[in-house]
């Protein structure tokens, strides 16, 4: 959920300003996981106050596998004022928008691991643009702790980053 919250950051470009958080978790139950995370960010210069709701689980048991092969839930769905997208990791993007509907394949030539190893090649020799930082995984990584915490105590709370 660590990534999701860091991409929602990202696409929004800025921080969230609160976290509210809740979960279900059955110890020793595989099948009865489930936590969801709201993010409420600050309004824009746009007057657009932005919401993300990012979830992690699973909330169908086992003994339903039927309705798992149905039709699996896009890894991330988004929501917004004027379309909405499913991205199906790694290689599927569908969206929809008063055009209709587009779809974009995300399929790479080179294999993953040949692609992180160029990033890590060109942010060590500084040949590319500003990648995450540190300051960005701190903030997402506190986030989540965050939601943890209103899980356990029921309520929204504010964000406040040191860094």
């Amino acid at each position: 959920i660590m990534e999701q919250v860091d991409w929602c950051r990202y696409i929004v470009g800025s921080e969230a300003e609160s976290v509210t958080g809740s979960g279900l978790n059955s110890p020793g139950v595989k099948d009865k996981f489930y936590q969801t995370v709201s993010l409420q960010f600050p309004e824009s210069p746009e007057g657009i106050k932005a919401l993300a709701q990012l979830s992690l689980g699973h909330y169908i048991p086992t003994r339903w596998s039927e309705a798992l092969s149905f039709r699996r839930p896009a890894s991330i769905q988004v929501c917004c004022q004027h379309g909405m997208a499913f991205l199906d990791l790694p290689s599927s993007l569908v969206w929809f928008d008063d055009a209709g509907r587009h779809t974009e394949s995300l399929e790479s030539d080179k294999p993953i691991g040949v692609q992180m190893l160029s990033q890590f090649h060109r942010s060590v020799t500084s040949l590319v643009r500003k990648q995450t930082n540190l300051i960005d995984v701190y903030r997402a990584m506190q986030t989540v702790l965050q939601s943890n915490e209103s899980i356990q105590s029921g309520k929204r709370i504010t964000l406040e980053f040191d860094l």
